[in-house]
This record gives structure tokens, sequence and C-alpha cells, in this order.
């Protein structure tokens, strides 16, 4: 697909577009500078849902997309591989597990060069990415005024796998007010490794910057933790 707008869809998974792997169709999707808006699903994926295959999404722009019930308000992904390139995520919103942009269950995202902002997880963790034992890998991307309604992560919720930044991440003012990891919260034995990342002016009632619940975190290269603010006075960079 080039060069698409797909524009108030609805669907019961996958807003806009839906694809499934089986024992002959890979489920393979290449999209490329195309338009979601005002997409809802009432299970996953409020613009794109894709099921045991692989997605690529280059300079591709979600905004005000929706998932009512499993998560990932623009994009939902299980047991997949998932590339975006170049892309922006804008008020997005996802009920359910969360991942008020994205939900990742068991599956590999990449993502360069995108941009997140003002995503919302009313219910579930991870306003802009629930990641639920995957692989994760962010580079060149910000995340900024992302959040979390009662859950944890207003930007990104880990539970088990990994999550590797490259250089030029940044998380601001993102913020968990009534839960744990204003940017990050992570579980269940995951690891993270920050690689140069810069993580300030985020809020939680706990672990302001990031919350470390059973699982490693490891800063290379530098980083910046600052200004980080935790609304019950504790924890406010680390908890």
């Amino acid at each position: 697909m080039h060069g698409c707008t797909f524009s108030d869809n609805y669907a019961d998974e996958g807003g806009a577009v839906y694809s499934s792997a089986d024992s002959i169709y890979q489920g393979s999707v290449e999209i490329h500078g195309c338009t979601f808006s005002g997409n809802y699903a009432v299970k996953g994926g409020g613009a794109v849902c894709s099921i045991g295959g692989s997605a690529e999404m280059h300079g591709c722009t979600f905004s005000g997309n929706y998932a009512a019930g499993t998560g990932g308000g623009a994009v939902y992904s299980t047991e997949d591989s998932v590339e975006m390139h170049n892309c922006m995520f804008s008020q997005n919103h996802a009920n359910g597990t969360g991942g008020g942009a994205v939900s990742s269950n068991k599956g590999s995202v990449e993502m360069h060069g995108c941009t997140f902002s003002g995503n919302y997880a009313s219910t579930g963790n991870g306003g802009v990415l629930n990641s639920n034992h995957g692989l994760v890998w962010f580079e060149q991307s910000i995340m900024v005024g992302n959040r979390v309604k009662f859950g944890g992560g207003g930007s990104i919720y880990l539970l088990g796998g990994h999550l590797h930044t490259g250089f030029g991440v940044i998380f601001e003012n993102n913020n968990a007010k009534k839960g744990s990891g204003g940017a990050l919260q992570c579980g269940d034995e995951a690891f993270v490794q920050l690689n140069n990342t810069r993580i300030q002016y985020n809020e939680a009632e706990q672990g302001a910057g990031i919350h470390i619940g059973h699982c490693s975190v490891e800063l290379i290269n530098g980083g910046y933790i600052y200004k980080n603010v935790a609304t019950n006075q504790v924890s406010a960079q680390l908890a």
C-alpha cells in the first residue's frame, strides 16, 4: 500500500487493515506514506492488526485511532514482526490491555525515527507501547506527552522480553499519575538496555522515570535522567 488514506473505518480487529498468516499465506504487509485517522476496532488495533506474520510501515501517520478491547490504539500484533520507520503517532487511545499507540504480544517491534505524542491508555499499561514477552528496539525516536490513567508505563510497559534503545531516544513529559513508571515500567524478568537515552520531566506515583519490578535495567554510554517527579515523593527517578 502506498500513499493511501484510511479514515473513520470500523472493524472487529484492525479498524482499517487486518493481516493474518496461516499455513499457506505468510501474512506480510507493507505500508508506505499512508495516513490512518479516526479508525476504530472493537478488539485490537484501532488502525492495523497483524497476526503471525510481518508488517512494515514507512512514513505513515496514525492519529485519533481507538481500540476498545485488547489494546493497541493504532497497531496490534501477536507473534508477529513489526517494523516502523519515520512514522508519527498522535492522540491514539486504547482500552483493554493498553498500548495507547502499539500493543505487541510475543513478537518483535522495531521503531526507527518515530514520534509518539499524546497517546493514551485508559486501562491497562503503556501509553505508547505495551509489550508482552517480546523483543523491542527503539532508535532516534521521541515519546512526549503520552499517558496511562491507572496502569504503569506512561510510555512503555514491558512484561518479560527485552527492550533496547539506540542513540537519540527521548522520553519527555509522559505520565502514569495513578501508577508506576512515568516513562517506563518493566517486570517479569524483562531486560532493558538504555543506550544514551534521555528520560526527563516524566511523572508517576512512584518511579517517575523508571519503575523496576523483577527486571534488569542497564544504562550505557551516558544518558540523562532528569527532573522526573514522583507524586508520593519517593523514588523520583528509579524505583
